[in-house]
């Protein structure tokens, strides 16, 4: 039996109207900071949990599991509403956009079920504090941030989809493939 593992992770995806939002937001920072690397449209997404090693004979088992936890929720509103920096703006390695209130209970009830799912399975908890947030740049030392949150933010979008991605590092940055994609439900409108 192959013991072959990947970085992986369970995420939350966004709208291409979100993501061109977010790209838009990108272009006006970028002069501001130049030394940073920032995401591309492509790869913005609100990560519910991380492996750094998941072995690859388990990813239909995640599937199926995924499959299972998707079909308890509806896709539900959320608004991007601000800036944030891990570890802070005064030394900065990330910066991040977080959601509404409304939003944010929402992702943490979906992953709260992710985490009982993957521990059933005897799979690795993530031990940090959750915290839902779209990383959009990355820093290699840690930054002063200037320019911070001069544009207040306030879009609305839809999140539809979770995925299970691979991860895989490369001198230009991480690649992201979808292994398995899987809708939340539509809500249904009375009529």
């Amino acid at each position: 039996m192959s013991s072959a593992t990947i970085r992986s992770f369970i995420a939350l995806d966004l709208l291409p109207e979100a993501q061109d939002f977010l790209e838009g937001l990108i272009q006006k920072e970028k002069k501001h900071y130049p030394q940073a690397k920032w995401v591309n449209k492509e790869q913005f997404h609100l990560t519910l949990h991380f492996f750094p090693a998941f072995l690859m004979t388990q990813i239909e088992e995640m599937n199926e599991m995924l499959e299972k936890v998707s079909r308890r929720f509806t896709a539900f509103p959320i608004t991007l509403e601000r800036w944030g920096a891990f570890p802070s703006p005064r030394r900065a390695r990330v910066i991040w956009i977080g959601v509404d209130r409304e939003g944010e209970e929402k992702i943490k009830e979906i992953r709260e079920e992710v985490e009982e799912e993957i521990i059933k399975k005897g799979w690795e908890r993530e031990e940090r504090e959750f915290s839902p947030h779209i990383t959009i740049a990355r820093f290699r030392s840690p930054l002063t941030l200037s320019s911070w949150e001069e544009e207040s933010i306030n879009f609305s979008t839809i999140i539809k989809k979770m995925v299970f991605y691979q991860s895989t590092l490369t001198p230009r940055g991480s690649v992201y493939q979808e292994l398995g994609v899987f809708s939340l439900e539509e809500v249904k409108k009375s009529e």
